[in-house]
C-alpha cells in the first residue's frame, strides 16, 4: 500500500483464490467481509458531508465493493457501490476515492461508516484480488458544490464555414 500514511497501518481485503478448500475439504463459499469505523461521527448542523479515502483496488470476475453509511448509529445502512468502472482483471486502481454521503449523514449526530467486500462462490473462475483502504477523512462539503452533468459547447458562432457554430459535447 503506497498511501500517504501506510507506515501506521491500513485495511486490506484479500480475496480467497480459486478453489481453495476450507479445513473440512469443502470449497469456500461466497465472501462477505465488513470493516467498520467504530466511533460514531457527529455531523449535526452539516448539510453536506463528504467521505474521502485512499484506495488500491483490483477487480476480479465477480467482486463488488461498497461504502455503507448509517445515519442512526448502525441500525440501518445505505450501500453505495464504488469502483464500478474498474476493469475486470485489469490494472490496479490507485486513487483517492471521494463519496458524497450527504443524503444519509447530513445533519445526523450518529453517523457510522463501513466498507464491504463481496464476491460470489465461483469455483470455475475464482474470486478476489484485493482492496486496500487508508487515510479516511470525513469533511463538510462546499455549500455551492455543483457538477457539470451534460456539458454543451458551441465553437465558431458567426464564422463563414459554420454560421451557427459547431456543436460538440
Amino acid at each position: 500500500m503506497a498511501s500517504t500514511t501506510s507506515n501506521n497501518g491500513f485495511a486490506f481485503f484479500n480475496g480467497i483464490s480459486l478453489l481453495i478448500l476450507a479445513d473440512n475439504g469443502v470449497p469456500f463459499g461466497a465472501q462477505d467481509a465488513v470493516l467498520e469505523y467504530v466511533p460514531t461521527i457527529d455531523c449535526s448542523g452539516i448539510d453536506g458531508v463528504i467521505l474521502e479515502f485512499e484506495q488500491r483496488y483490483r477487480a476480479f470476475n465477480r467482486d463488488d465493493v461498497f461504502v455503507e453509511v448509517s445515519g442512526d448509529g448502525g441500525a440501518n445502512w445505505t450501500a453505495i457501490q464504488i469502483n464500478l468502472d474498474a476493469e475486470q482483471n485489469g490494472p490496479t486502481i490507485h486513487e483517492v476515492e471521494t463519496v458524497n454521503i450527504s443524503a444519509v449523514a447530513g445533519n445526523s449526530a450518529n453517523v457510522k461508516i463501513r466498507f464491504r467486500w463481496t464476491s460470489d462462490d465461483d469455483q470455475q473462475f475464482g474470486a478476489g484480488y484485493g482492496w486496500m483502504i487508508d487515510d479516511i477523512n470525513v469533511f463538510e462539503a462546499w455549500h455551492y458544490e455543483t457538477a457539470n452533468i451534460n456539458p454543451f459547447y458551441r465553437w465558431g458562432v458567426g464564422g463563414q464555414v459554420f454560421p451557427t457554430g459547431l456543436d460538440y459535447h
